[in-house]
């Protein structure tokens, strides 16, 4: 019997560009992604002996979870027929933009991998893309440039580890929905830079998101948030994935810490102070 357990990091979409529709039904994207230290907990059990995948600490159905997903892939793929326990512990406010449920399904392709040793980087991330979009993104746990439907996955070595105040509104932002909207707005896609241009040395020097439209014609009670966290605190606040959440970025932790320590007195939503993060923690 094998048992551990791993920080599954949250990730901020520092910007995202949406370039049309696919065929498939997903989008391309074009995104510059950090992965964050808010994490939840995902403890994974493997028995010596044969059996079935069994998952704990979700909402809705076990099956339709994406790291029960993720677990069934992995085992068909490695051909592996022993038995796995699956606990979640959850920190990352769901339906948020901030990838918790992706980041959850990397970290059992990760901790699987480090018991049966089964698949090179390659493959793995391979596999993360057959479970998600933002999966892959994961298996690294750095900063990159995600493109395709995001499971193109290019690091950026040297990136700062940059300090974020992130705030969640109390309500989730439907993925699908806010396409569907931004379809309904951009029939013919949007001009994508490249987004490696848009960082100087150690700041962003741009920063957008293009579904950012969508989401405040779908849910304008985000618009509204969004505008009264900006002028309650004075600094500018970007929304990152598909929302609910939004997040300000700084250089340097202090002023973050600060900024945070301000909000928490007086906020009636959920806030979080994180840096970003580079490579798994908490196996144990």
């Amino acid at each position: 019997m094998k048992e551990f357990t791993l920080l599954s990091p949250a990730k901020i979409n520092l910007n995202l560009y949406v370039t049309g529709a696919r065929a498939d039904g997903f989008h391309n994207i074009k995104s510059t992604v950090q992965p964050i230290g808010i994490f939840d907990e995902v403890g994974i059990r493997v028995s010596e002996e044969p059996g079935g995948i069994v998952l704990t600490g979700c909402e809705g159905a076990p099956e339709k979870n994406t790291a029960f997903a993720a677990a069934n892939l992995f085992l068909q793929k490695a051909e592996i027929k022993r038995g796995v326990e699956i606990s979640l512990k959850k920190n990352i406010p769901q339906g948020a933009g901030l990838g918790g449920g992706s980041g959850n399904a990397a970290a059992v392709l990760v901790g699987l991998n480090r018991v049966f040793c089964a698949f090179n980087g390659k493959t793995l991330r391979e596999i993360a893309g057959m479970v998600g979009s933002d999966v892959p993104l994961f298996i690294d746990c750095e900063a990159c440039v995600i493109s395709g439907r995001g499971e193109k996955v290019e690091p950026i070595k040297g990136f700062p580890l940059l300090s974020y105040v992130v705030c969640f509104p109390g309500f989730e932002s439907l993925t699908a929905d806010v396409y569907r909207k931004w379809d309904e707005l951009n029939p013919s896609g949007q001009p994508c830079e490249d987004p490696k241009k848009m960082w100087g040395v150690s700041h962003p020097v741009e920063m957008t998101n293009g579904l950012e439209e969508a989401a405040f014609s779908l849910y304008p009670e985000l618009a509204r948030f969004c505008a009264l966290i900006s002028a309650d605190y004075d600094i500018p606040f970007l929304m990152t994935g598909s929302g609910s959440a939004f997040f300000s970025v700084f250089e340097d932790w202090e002023t973050a810490r600060e900024v945070f320590e301000r909000m928490r007195k007086d906020a009636d939503f959920d806030c979080f102070l994180a840096r970003g993060i580079e490579g798994w923690d908490g196996a144990e």
